[in-house]
């Protein structure tokens, strides 16, 4: 019986010390994150603080997913009169953020997933204002999306296919740093799509 004793004793000693030594390490974690986080934002704010310029792409998703434009339930369905679409809303949200740091107020607005009747295929990689790539503020991306979504020129299809809008923000990228790497007074751009 001693012995017994002296194991389940042994035993809530170890689990004990393991419960203090999992919060240690816990704790030890949230530091980490907590002291990383910051210097996080201030080397970015630092960024831009030295110059680093914000350039924002738009790239909205087409895609039948999202429900028939006509449907209550849509993320595209357009309330009348004052009411934005759920799209809209994020579009206010997100680029109300970020629009600020881009010094040109040009932004583009690409789409993907929409089936165009002159095209045999789905089309993964379009501009959505109709005069070309880019528009001009935060109110350019929204008016672009309104009339797109509206005009009927196309059908919201599928499938899902991000990879020609990543391919092309990429190009964009690299166009930038190749232009920082001729001119050294060039700009550094952070690109957010």
């Amino acid at each position: 019986p001693q012995q017994q004793q002296y194991q389940a004793a042994q035993q809530a000693v170890m689990h004990n010390k393991a419960q203090i030594e999992e919060k240690m390490q816990q704790e030890q974690i949230r530091k980490l994150q907590e002291q990383k986080s910051h210097r996080s934002r201030g080397k970015f704010l630092s960024f831009l603080q030295g110059g680093c310029e914000l350039s924002l792409m738009v790239a909205i998703d087409f895609t039948g997913s999202n429900g028939y434009v006509s449907d209550p339930n849509s993320l595209h369905y357009i309330y009348k009169p004052h009411k934005p679409s759920p799209y809209q809303s994020a579009l206010r949200q997100i680029c109300g953020i970020v629009a600020p740091y881009d010094s040109d107020q040009k932004f583009p607005v690409w789409g993907f997933g929409a089936k165009f009747p002159q095209r045999e295929q789905v089309a993964h990689d379009f501009p959505v204002n109709p005069n070309g790539e880019e528009v001009d503020g935060v109110s350019g991306i929204e008016q672009s999306y309104l009339t797109a979504i509206q005009s009927n020129a196309f059908q919201l299809s599928g499938p899902c296919c991000y990879s020609p809008i990543l391919t092309k923000a990429i190009n964009e990228c690299i166009i930038a740093h190749n232009e920082v790497m001729k001119d050294p007074q060039a700009d550094i751009q952070y690109f957010i799509l």
